[in-house]
């Protein structure tokens, strides 16, 4: 399988909203307009720009399966050698910084993998309803990293050195893993509803007072407690017995959502039956869900 790294200083396609994929078939374009470094001829026939050809026709979302969009020689240099012009996708490009992250992908290479992959992703898509991207990119894995000024190289990344989903300016790139099992995309699939759902909770547009009302006289403040079920009723389900302060609002959502991808409605509501904080947090996030087109399996 080949490996390749995305610098953050290279040239994207989230640069150029207009843009869309190409496989090894010709370039299309729209003559007076720029190329669409996506797009895939009507005539192409290689296996990859069928699937992705297909992919778009019936998602109305570009594919990919590398990062590099086009390569063209455009010359050559002084001494003779090749000068190429290059598009590729920029993860780290997002609308308001650069991340300053390295990512190294593991492609996709086999069509059978391809077409496995792409139709796993469509059943993905329906979970997320309201937040289809513009361009998707499937690989087996992604390695974030950043670079370390005292050994001069690039190491993991302090923050999720393994991310299953990275979102640039208009690309999702999704590390779908090596497995085909049910099980695996079910995982994956789960992966992504979850990091939408939290992308979404976090966006500063995003009304979040309904949830923070069960809890909001504690976040942050000292933490005395010894007793869990003092915590519980103040409607907090994360395990405080070694903390000196309460969670804050960001961190206590994540932990319902991460119950809420790990158990069912039913079984939540069980285990924290008569905790009506903690009860009223999670209706709060399934409505939430629900309304936004999010699908919790």
């Amino acid at each position: 399988m080949t490996k390749r790294n995305i610098l953050f200083a290279g040239m994207a396609c989230c640069i150029l909203p207009f843009l869309a994929a190409c496989g090894e078939d010709e370039l299309a374009s729209t003559p007076g307009d720029e190329p669409n470094y996506f797009a895939i001829p009507g005539d192409a026939t290689a296996p990859e720009s069928v699937i992705r050809r297909n992919f778009y026709e019936e998602t109305g979302i570009n594919l990919a399966f590398s990062d590099t969009l086009h390569k063209e020689q455009t010359g050559t240099d002084a001494q003779g050698r090749p000068v190429y012009h290059v598009e590729t996708i920029n993860l780290s490009y997002t609308l308001t910084a650069n991340d300053d992250y390295l990512y190294v992908l593991d492609y996709i290479t086999d069509p059978d993998e391809m077409e496995y992959y792409a139709a796993a992703v469509k059943n993905i898509l329906a979970r997320i309803k309201n937040e289809h991207p513009y361009s998707i990119l499937l690989v087996h894995s992604i390695n974030r990293k950043e670079y370390d000024s005292y050994s001069d190289t690039w190491e993991d990344a302090y923050s999720d050195p393994w991310p299953v989903v990275v979102t640039s300016f208009d690309c999702m790139a999704i590390a779908m893993g090596n497995s085909t099992s049910a099980g695996a995309e079910k995982e994956i699939g789960d992966n992504v509803v979850k990091y939408m759902l939290n992308k979404k909770l976090s966006d500063p547009d995003t009304d979040t007072k309904g949830f923070a009302a069960f809890s909001e006289e504690w976040y942050g403040a000292d933490f005395y407690e010894t007793d869990p079920e003092v915590w519980h009723q103040q409607g907090f389900i994360q395990d405080l017995s070694d903390e000196w302060w309460y969670p804050y609002q960001d961190s206590d959502m994540e932990d319902f959502i991460d119950a809420m991808f790990a158990s069912s409605r039913q079984e939540l509501e069980e285990e924290w039956a008569g905790y009506e904080r903690i009860l009223g947090k999670f209706a709060w996030l399934y409505n939430f869900a629900e309304a936004n087109g999010y699908v919790i399996e």
